[in-house]
């Protein structure tokens, strides 16, 4: 803002010529007039020539540093909007960049720079690309962590919140972001991650690097953690999380925490994915337990603990 303030003020200089050729004028106008001495004229004349030398060596230099501010302007207002000023409050909380969504975001060059990976959401969307598996092993062989934890199709919380969605209703196909058969996506999602596990327990030097999860309660957010580094969006009710925006936080603040809880939270609440949970989802797949048919003509009773009944 200085800088802005010091150009106007070297424009406004400008003015100065004005009087000065004002003043010059005037002394035109002196010399014709009869009863001016030529004392006065010479005088005033004098007075002009010095006023037009100051200004044009004072101009000279506010010239210079016209250009020199102008120059420095583009680095100025980047400053500017980068300055603790405006982001004062997203570090506060330890938010250090937005996303306006996360579509098509290539997650490789995090995850290698990485030494403990933790992924957290609905559906996993990584394992058609073998680029990510390598990856994730590379974080093994230099002894970190891997914990990837996606919506297990057969739980009734996600159940219940697909059949919510206007893309689980019959005649509601035809949106940019309709999920059809979500939940036998989710299925088949589980049948290649399950491949993922195996393949990750082989590298690992110890059981306890990989940790592979279903979650049985619908993740209101995805998770994608790369050390202190935490990328988040939401889902939105009734609608995708493809154009949700997407958080980083990576500042040690209590609303990074906050984030964290919740992704360690539905980690902690996860069920252990294994060959014998990848075999019974697989049979429900075949049977065509989770078809949208099936799921939304299905109903969901809630039922006290001590009945022993089950939810579907």
């Amino acid at each position: 803002m200085k800088l802005l303030a010091r150009i106007g003020s070297t424009v406004k200089l400008q003015l100065d010529w004005i009087i000065t050729v004002a003043l010059a004028v005037g002394v035109s106008i002196l010399g014709l007039v009869d009863g001016v001495s030529t004392k006065t004229v010479l005088t005033t004349t004098l007075l002009v020539l010095g006023v037009f030398a100051v200004g044009w060596m004072r101009d000279r230099v506010a010239a210079d540093q016209l250009r020199k501010d102008l120059k420095n302007l583009p680095q100025a207002v980047h400053n500017a909007l980068t300055g603790n000023q405006l982001l004062n409050q997203a570090r506060v909380i330890g938010l250090s960049a937005v996303y306006p969504n996360a579509i098509d975001k290539n997650w490789l060059p995090e995850i290698e720079a990485a030494r403990e990976v933790r992924i957290v959401k609905l559906k996993l969307n990584l394992t058609e690309n073998p680029d990510y598996l390598q990856a994730l092993c590379a974080v093994l062989r230099r002894g970190g962590k891997v914990t990837v934890v996606m919506g297990d199709p057969r739980a009734p919380a996600i159940w219940l919140r697909y059949k919510e969605e206007p893309h689980g209703l019959p005649g509601e196909r035809n949106t940019e972001t309709a999920w059809i058969n979500g939940l036998a996506e989710l299925a088949v999602e589980v049948a290649r991650l399950e491949s993922w596990r195996q393949k990750l327990l082989l590298v690992a030097a110890h059981p306890n690097q990989v940790y592979i999860g279903l979650s049985t309660a619908y993740p209101t957010h995805a998770y994608y953690c790369f050390d202190s580094t935490t990328y988040v969006y939401h889902y939105a009710y009734m609608a995708r999380g493809y154009y949700s925006p997407m958080f980083v936080f990576d500042e040690h603040t209590a609303q990074h925490s906050l984030v964290a809880q919740g992704c360690a939270a539905l980690i902690g609440d996860s069920i252990t994915l294994s060959s014998k949970v990848a075999a019974d989802i697989a049979r429900k797949l075949a049977a065509g337990a989770f078809a949208d048919a099936r799921v939304n003509s299905s109903t969901i009773t809630v039922t006290h603990k001590s009945s022993g009944a089950k939810g579907i």
